[in-house]
C-alpha cells in the first residue's frame, strides 16, 4: 500500500519533489511530528492529513486557520474528501499531487489481477483461418470468465465504497436541513408571539391615551383645590436604623470588592508587596454585615470607636489613587505601547540595522549604501517579516512587551503623586500596622 506525492511551493512545479509513503495516515504541518513537514509561518501545526482507507483516499482538514483545497475548492473542516491520482491538495503556498496510489484490497476479496486485454484474449470459438485447429479448452474459457467476474467484483466494492462515503455526506446534509427546519419552526413561534405583543403594545397605547385625557382633567380640576401641606411623617428610631444599616449594605458591597482587589492587583500584576494594616485586612474579608456589626458596636469606648473610624477612613483615602491609577495607567499603555510598536516596525531602524553589516559576496565585502535598491529590498523583506511575527506573537507576549511597563509606570506615578505608600520588592516583610502616606 504505497501512496507517491509530489511536492512543489510558489507555484513552481518545476522544483517539485517526490515523496512516497507507506503508513496508511500522513500528517501535514508545521509540526516536526508531521510526516510532510511545511516550514511556513501561514502552515498551522497540524494543518491536515492524508488517510489511506479501503473504502478510498481520504484528505481531512484539521481546523486550520487558512483551509485547505482540493483542486482549488475549499474543503470544509474534519469531513473526509475522496480524492485520487491527479487531484491537486493545496496548503498556503505549498501544493501537493497526488502521482500514484496503491490501492488497498478489501478484507475477504482477493488483491486486483490483471484483466487481459482484447488482443490477449484466446477466443471463444475458432476461426475460418484455424478452421483445422482443436477448440480452446473448457479450463481456459473458464478461467478467462472468472478473471471478468474478479474484475468485476472488484468494480462493485469500489463503488459500494464510494456509495457508503456518499450516504454518509448525505446524513450529514439531512441532518442540517433538519436543524434548519427546526430554527424555522423557532422563528415563526417567536413571530407569533411578537405580533401578539405588538397588539397587546397598541391597545396598552389607547389605554395609556385614555389615562392621559383623565389625568389632564384631574389636573383641571386640583388648580381649584387650596393646596394643603402634606402632613409630616415621624419615624422612630429603630426603623431608621433598620434602613440605615441597609444603605450601608449596598454601599460597602462595592468598597470592599474595590479594597480586596487593591491588594491583589499591586501583588500580582505590578510584582509588589505593600504594608497593609492587619485590622483593614482582616475586614476585608469580612460581609458587609460583620462591618456593620464592628463600626457600630455600641459595648466599645469611644476612643476606640474613634480609632476604628480612623482606619476606615484611611483606607477609604487609599482607595480613591489606585482607581484613578488604574485609568490613568491604562491611557499611559495605550499611548506609550503602540509607539513602541510602531517604533519596533519603523523602516528607518530596521535599514539602519541593516546597514551595520556589509553584505557578503563571496570573498567580497560590500557596504549596504553601495547598493541601494538592494539595500531596500531587504530592509522591506525584512519589515514584513517583523509584521509576520507580530502578528503570530501571543497576545500575552505582546501586553508584556509594549503595553504593561507603561501601565505599571502610569499606575505607581499617579498613586506616588498622591502620596500614596511606596511599592516595596516582594522579598520586603510588611512590619507597620498602618498603611505609611
Amino acid at each position: 500500500m504505497t501512496l507517491h506525492l509530489r511536492l512543489w511551493k510558489d507555484g513552481d512545479p518545476a522544483n517539485a519533489t517526490d515523496h512516497p509513503f507507506e503508513q496508511e495516515v500522513v500528517g501535514i504541518g508545521r509540526d516536526p511530528s508531521n510526516a510532510m513537514q511545511l516550514e511556513r509561518p501561514n502552515v498551522s501545526k497540524n494543518h491536515a492529513r492524508i488517510e489511506q482507507r479501503t473504502e478510498g483516499l481520504t484528505v481531512i482538514d484539521l481546523k486550520s486557520r487558512n483551509g485547505t483545497y482540493v483542486n482549488g475548492v475549499r474543503i470544509s473542516p474534519e469531513n473526509p474528501h475522496l480524492i485520487g491520482p491527479g487531484d491537486k491538495v493545496r496548503v498556503c503556498d505549498f501544493n501537493i499531487e497526488v502521482v500514484a496510489w496503491d490501492r488497498p484490497a478489501s478484507p475477504g476479496i482477493p488483491a486486483p489481477r490483471a484483466v487481459p486485454s482484447p488482443e490477449e484474449r484466446p477466443p471463444l470459438f475458432p476461426s475460418e483461418e484455424g478452421a483445422g485447429q482443436p477448440a480452446l479448452a473448457a479450463s481456459s474459457i473458464t478461467e478467462d470468465w472468472k478473471q471478468r467476474v474478479d474484475a468485476a467484483e472488484r468494480e462493485c466494492e469500489r463503488l459500494n465504497a464510494q456509495a457508503a462515503v456518499d450516504a454518509i455526506a448525505a446524513e450529514e446534509k439531512s441532518k442540517h436541513l433538519a436543524a434548519a427546519e427546526e430554527e424555522c419552526r423557532r422563528l415563526r413561534v417567536q413571530v407569533g408571539q411578537l405580533e401578539e405583543n405588538i397588539k397587546h403594545l397598541v391597545a396598552t397605547e389607547e389605554e395609556c391615551g385614555r389615562w392621559r385625557e383623565e389625568a389632564a382633567l384631574l389636573k383641571e380640576k386640583l388648580t381649584t383645590v387650596v393646596k394643603t401641606p402634606p402632613p409630616v411623617q415621624h419615624v422612630d428610631e429603630s426603623t431608621a436604623l433598620k434602613r440605615l444599616k441597609a444603605v450601608l449594605e449596598i454601599v460597602l458591597q462595592p468598597a470592599l470588592k474595590i479594597m480586596r482587589g487593591r491588594i491583589l492587583f499591586r501583588s500580582e500584576f505590578t510584582g509588589a508587596t505593600m504594608f497593609q494594616d492587619p485590622v483593614m485586612e482582616a475586614l476585608s474579608k469580612q460581609t458587609p454585615k460583620e462591618w456593620i456589626s464592628f463600626f457600630l458596636d455600641a459595648e466599645v469606648s469611644e476612643a476606640k470607636a474613634r480609632d476604628r473610624l480612623e482606619r476606615l477612613s484611611g483606607e477609604t483615602e487609599e482607595m480613591i489613587p489606585h482607581v484613578i491609577g488604574l485609568l490613568d495607567g491604562y491611557r499611559k499603555s495605550v499611548d506609550v505601547g503602540t509607539k513602541n510598536m510602531l517604533k519596533h516596525l519603523n523602516p528607518a531602524r530596521i535599514r539602519e540595522e541593516l546597514f551595520r553589516k556589509p553584505l557578503q559576496v563571496g570573498p567580497l565585502s560590500i557596504p549596504y549604501p553601495f547598493l541601494p535598491l538592494v539595500a531596500d529590498r531587504i530592509a522591506w523583506k525584512a519589515m514584513e517579516q517583523h509584521h509576520r511575527e507580530l502578528e503570530e506573537e501571543d497576545r500575552g507576549n505582546l501586553e508584556q512587551r509594549f503595553f504593561r511597563p507603561a501601565f505599571i509606570q502610569g499606575y505607581i506615578s499617579c498613586i506616588s503623586s498622591a502620596k500614596h505608600e511606596p511599592l516595596l520588592s516582594r522579598s520586603t516583610t510588611p512590619t507597620s500596622t498602618k498603611a505609611k502616606p
